[in-house]
């Protein structure tokens, strides 16, 4: 070989040699956090499903100067999320590359400083968070206005999130979050139907249709949206069954004022078969796949777990077509099986406000309403003086009222026992949604109750209310237990 190509060729090879050497081995993403408060920072890959499934977590730890470094093994390039306090920043990671990303606490998750491999594309979701912020704080003015069907600019301003989103992360590895806003936008063209319904002239059919034309335009039935969505398709498929009415129809047949969600369980077949009719517009394999697998998680989680496990059945071959799907799902059914009626109440030995383990065992003998809650969950506080009129009906001898906080720390449920102060049994872990009794009853979210009976099996899950039918099922519980009392000593 010539002398001259030689060098070439020897430079090119070694310039190959190196960047394959460098894109070897593990992503480094690293950096520094001014002000940190805490002692820990997190990654949070994506999972099998938002509610049922517990996020995987790697940890870093913060040192005395705010310095953070993450080291993962992959053969593969991915997003991630990168946890701190109560914000999140999208983090892309590639094998043998290394980011540096500088956080101000006070300002996180906007203002991250990037350096190192895929600078650009955080310049660019960064710009993209500051235009975000404005059509933010635009979009909840409007949506009051949206709410009481007054004139307002709501839909315009979910477009614009849209627009911007394709504006500015069309062709970076954050591109998921347009197909995540293009959902929270249909969602908003559903609650559009829900509030304008029963105005005169307003075609419901016709608007649902076009919806659905729009949707189908806009991609969101395929794979890569529907995992982009915060919760596959059930947020779609939620705002869907409302338009149809069945909540108003239910309460004007019945004359009664229904529990926060209880229509769902009411209406029975007919919203599931609204839900699971959406996915005759699904093509796509993995699409449809993904979806149903929402869809049975969903009810046997939520809702009817029979009915569930009868959804599972019907869709066992799709579902075996992604096994990690049919797994999810078997182990959700089984795990949410151990909490139906009749099986015993999930044991716990945590500590009160004093400091003084309490004991499930320790209530043997009385009916004990377990309540999981937050003092930011609205409806949680919501429900806060019926259980305490319920408390104040019925004898210590019988009832027992046991709240679980799944505040994120100690400091946060003291200040909440101070704003609601209550006399029952108050319980903290500090382990938030991650709360060990909590994750056992495969509880998704709060409000969430749990009714056990005096020898300790669980006699209703989740599917009470202190505002509504839990007074009428103590009562029957009572006086079925006195009537027997009764008739057995004479």
């Amino acid at each position: 070989m010539h002398g001259y190509y030689r060098v070439v060729y020897l430079l090119v090879l070694g310039v190959l040699l190196h960047s394959c050497n460098e894109r070897g081995g593990d992503a480094i993403i690293s950096g520094s956090i001014t002000n940190a408060s805490e002692d820990s920072i997190f990654l949070q890959t994506e999972r099998i499903h938002y509610k049922f499934a517990n996020p995987e977590l790697i940890r870093a730890e913060i040192d005395h100067e705010g310095q953070f470094s993450f080291s993962i093994s992959t053969d593969s390039a991915y997003t991630a999320m990168l946890i701190y306090r109560d914000g999140e920043y999208p983090v892309y990671i590639s094998p043998g590359r290394k980011t540096m990303l500088s956080i101000n606490e006070a300002h996180f998750p906007n203002r991250v400083q990037a350096s190192g491999f895929g600078a650009s594309f955080y310049n660019s979701y960064n710009t993209y968070l500051e235009e975000l912020t404005a059509a933010d704080r635009h979009l909840r003015n409007e949506r009051a206005r949206f709410i009481r069907a007054e004139e307002n600019n709501y839909l315009n301003t979910q477009r614009l999130r849209v627009q911007l989103a394709k504006e500015y992360l069309a062709d970076t590895p954050f591109a998921f979050i347009i197909s995540k806003n293009i959902g929270e936008y249909l969602v908003a063209r559903l609650e559009e139907i829900r509030i304008k319904k029963g105005n005169e002239g307003f075609n419901k059919d016709l608007a649902r249709r076009s919806v659905l034309n729009e949707a189908l335009f806009l991609d969101f039935f395929s794979y890569k949206s529907l995992r982009s969505q915060r919760a596959g398709i059930r947020d779609f498929a939620h705002h869907w069954i409302q338009t149809f009415g069945i909540e108003n129809r239910i309460k004007n047949d019945n004359d009664v004022e229904l529990i926060a969600g209880s229509w769902i369980r009411t209406a029975g077949d007919e919203v599931r078969n609204l839900k699971i009719g959406l996915l005759e517009y699904i093509d796509d394999q993995d699409a449809l796949t993904h979806a149903a697998m929402y869809l049975i998680a969903e009810e046997i989680g939520d809702y009817d777990f029979q009915a569930g496990l009868a959804l599972k059945d019907e869709f066992n071959s799709l579902l075996q077509l992604r096994l990690e799907y049919h797994q999810f799902v078997t182990t959700l059914s089984y795990e949410v099986s151990q909490t139906q009626p009749g099986n015993p109440a999930v044991d716990f030995s945590i500590a009160n406000q004093f400091g003084e383990t309490v004991n499930l065992k320790d209530f043997r003998g009385k009916y004990v309403v377990l309540d999981f809650w937050a003092s930011w969950c609205v409806p949680c506080i919501e429900e806060m003086p019926y259980l305490e009129e319920i408390y104040d009906t019925f004898d210590r001898s019988d009832l027992e009222i046991v709240s679980l906080s799944l505040e994120e720390s100690r400091e946060l449920w003291d200040q909440a026992l101070e704003r609601f102060p209550k006399p029952w049994v108050q319980l903290y872990d500090n382990a938030a949604f991650e709360q060990e009794t909590f994750q056992a009853y495969r509880a998704g979210g709060i409000p969430y109750y749990v009714l056990i009976g005096r020898d300790g099996t669980i006699i209703r899950n989740n599917d009470f209310r202190p505002s509504g039918n839990l007074h009428e099922i103590l009562d029957d519980l009572l006086y079925s237990d006195y009537d027997h009392t009764y008739a057995g000593g004479r």
